[in-house]
């Protein structure tokens, strides 16, 4: 049991490191893009002001525009804004899902070694579980098309679910991970030899 144990924080270590470095990458992404923003800046400033000036007319708008930049500067910087331009639950999600293809490599065989346990049911974290444990059995690529989302917190959910309600695999399994480890320390979720792991025994406390 001591074993098992070891390997849920072995998880836990796993994903805790995993957002420690994603939340750097953030911060050092951040750092790269300041002279470019503050490139942009002026240039924008321009470009408002040509457009706010009464004395040009409308039909000669974007000659006058490009009188003072030039039309390859300008495609430059809409290429750059859409490469810079940051999510408003800026959680450095997508930096985590880097990190998708490790996870990868153990997520399966750990979900299917462990019963976790809940009080509810059913559980909604412990059903997409099942899920991705089916998957793994079938050799599945794609999430059922009923796949629960219940689970799936405000600040995960853009990346989860994209406007049109697609899923998207790589995030649904981040999240889904994430969760876990939360339920787990918290005591929501818990194994029933475990007394690491217990119900109601929250590691967040200690």
């Amino acid at each position: 049991m001591s074993l098992d144990n070891e390997t849920i924080d072995q998880f836990d270590r796993c994903l805790a490191e995993a957002y420690t470095q994603a939340g750097h990458d953030l911060e050092d992404f951040r750092s790269s893009i300041a002279d470019i923003t503050n490139e942009m800046v002026p240039l924008c400033g321009a470009l408002a002001r040509v457009v706010l000036d009464p004395a040009v007319p409308d039909a000669e708008l974007r000659q006058a525009i490009y009188r003072q930049i030039p039309a390859a500067q300008l495609e430059h910087v809409v290429e750059e804004s859409l490469r810079i331009v940051r999510p408003d639950e800026d959680n450095a999600f997508d930096f985590l899902r880097r990190r998708y293809g490790h996870f990868r490599h153990f997520e399966p065989a750990f979900l299917a070694a462990f019963p976790f346990r809940s009080h509810l049911d059913p559980d909604p974290l412990l059903e997409p579980v099942d899920v991705l444990r089916r998957l793994r059995e079938h050799r599945g690529r794609n999430l059922p098309r009923d796949t629960a989302v219940a689970f799936v917190p405000p600040k995960w959910r853009s990346y989860v679910i994209d406007k049109r309600g697609r899923i998207d695999r790589a995030y649904f399994e981040l999240c889904v991970l994430s969760e876990l480890r939360a339920a787990l320390r918290a005591g929501d979720i818990w194994l029933d030899w475990s007394r690491r792991y217990a119900a109601g025994c929250n590691l967040r406390a200690r």
